[in-house]
């Protein structure tokens, strides 16, 4: 009798994740998803049409979930540097090996089997469109000019991955440029 799995696609990204930051992008495959779920392979093709797929989906998802953290937890902050101070702190906060993946600076820097270039660069620019809109948003309720919301969106993207660099620190050196 074949195993019943509720939300199977729901349950093929949990595992999928699990495996991602127990044993890294090098030992994850369809084959250890199924494994992990004690499903066929080819059943999580009738999901996703490859590994890649799944790690879109999982980028998706978290992705959603920090813009809606984002949207939550600077709702009520009046003060625009503290707004950006908190959308930097959240966005340093949710980079992992899974969105680091994704937004590096290099796409050739990543492993042979991952999607092509092309893949990479357009969701790079979604991430960067989705942040720069949030910081807009901000800087516009603020009363404040949002003609530099994207050089902040590439900067929180850029500085984000050096855990040490504050937002004191990219403010700092705003200034020092102007």
């Amino acid at each position: 009798m074949p195993k019943i799995i509720e939300n199977l696609q729901g349950s093929i990204l949990q595992a999928a994740n699990e495996i991602l930051f127990e044993q890294g992008f090098k030992d994850f495959s369809i084959r250890s998803v199924a494994k992990k779920l004690g499903i066929a392979p080819a059943t999580i093709y009738n999901y996703y049409n490859s590994k890649e797929g799944i790690l879109e989906a999982l980028v998706d998802c978290a992705w959603q979930e920090l813009m809606d953290t984002i949207d939550c937890e600077i709702a009520e902050i009046s003060e625009p540097v503290a707004a950006l101070g908190k959308i930097y702190e959240l966005f340093q906060n949710s980079m992992n090996p899974l969105f680091t993946h994704w937004i590096t600076a290099d796409p050739k820097a990543l492993p042979p089997d991952h999607p092509d270039e092309h893949a990479i660069l357009a969701k790079k620019q979604k991430i960067g469109e989705e942040l720069t809109k949030r910081i807009e948003n901000v800087l516009i309720r603020c009363g404040q000019d949002a003609t530099y919301a994207p050089v902040y969106a590439k900067l929180f993207i850029m500085c984000s991955h050096h855990s040490k660099l504050t937002f004191d620190e990219i403010v700092s050196a705003i200034k020092a440029l102007q």
